[in-house]
């Protein structure tokens, strides 16, 4: 499923895995995805330290919203939500949309702006992407 994608957005998605693990969430989120993001994207997240709270404040607006508190084993797969799979797909054919084979962390952020309906595209738009 992954072959297309860039080694950074590999990174990005592994850490979203390890959020939603920390967090203990039984599925990867599309904020989990942003949060990895952050974690493996150095401009994209200095563009949010600059924000008002930087990474912190969005770190605790997702918290509140997430539902987690059970125990996941740290080397459990988690599957990825719908919401997840959809942008990961929208990721995908903006890729191929714009001729690119490589589908790196830009198309990530597009993919979660198309979702549209999730508070990690809401977060991007806030932070003037989209």
């Amino acid at each position: 499923m992954f072959e297309r994608y860039a080694e950074e957005t590999r990174r990005a998605i592994f850490f979203a895995l390890q959020e939603a693990i920390q967090a203990g969430c039984p599925f990867i989120e599309t904020e989990h995805l942003l949060l990895g993001m952050l974690r493996e994207d150095a401009e994209l997240a200095e563009r949010f330290r600059q924000a008002p709270g930087g990474i912190e404040a969005v770190r605790g607006r997702i918290e509140e919203v997430l539902p987690g508190g059970s125990e996941v084993r740290a080397s459990a797969e988690l599957p990825l939500s719908k919401a997840c799979k959809r942008a990961l797909r929208n990721a995908s054919d903006t890729a191929s949309a714009m001729g690119q084979m490589e589908i790196g962390i830009g198309h990530l952020v597009l993919g979660l702006l198309s979702e549209g309906n999730c508070l990690a595209a809401e977060i991007l738009r806030e932070r003037g992407l989209g």
